[in-house]
């Protein structure tokens, strides 16, 4: 008897590590959201979306609200907006894009 709740005590620890052992999710570095209208102005973080978005999310549908995420500074940002944002973010002169920073 004895015998039989060892292994079902460690079936029981066993399965919950594979539930935990399945969470890629990295909680370790810090979360924002910020719209595309904002994040053109910090230059540092338009050059990463630059590299890090594809700009083929303007093609096919218009959803109402377009989102990615972009890492920054150990930082993961949510940046979402409209087409119409994402479409001028996108074809804007990077001049432009310098006029107004916002430290993050």
């Amino acid at each position: 008897m004895k015998a039989t709740k060892f292994f079902l005590m460690m079936a029981l620890v066993s399965f919950a590590l594979v539930s935990f052992a399945g969470n890629v999710e990295n909680r370790d570095l810090p979360k924002a959201k910020i719209s595309i209208v904002q994040a053109a102005h910090n230059p540092g973080l338009a050059k990463a979306i630059y590299q890090q978005v594809d700009q083929s999310i303007l093609g096919g549908d218009r959803p109402a609200m377009i989102t990615a995420q972009v890492k920054y500074k150990n930082t993961i940002f949510t940046v979402f907006g409209t087409h119409n944002q994402w479409l001028r973010f996108f074809t804007v002169d990077q001049s432009e894009m310098r006029t107004i920073r916002i430290d993050l």
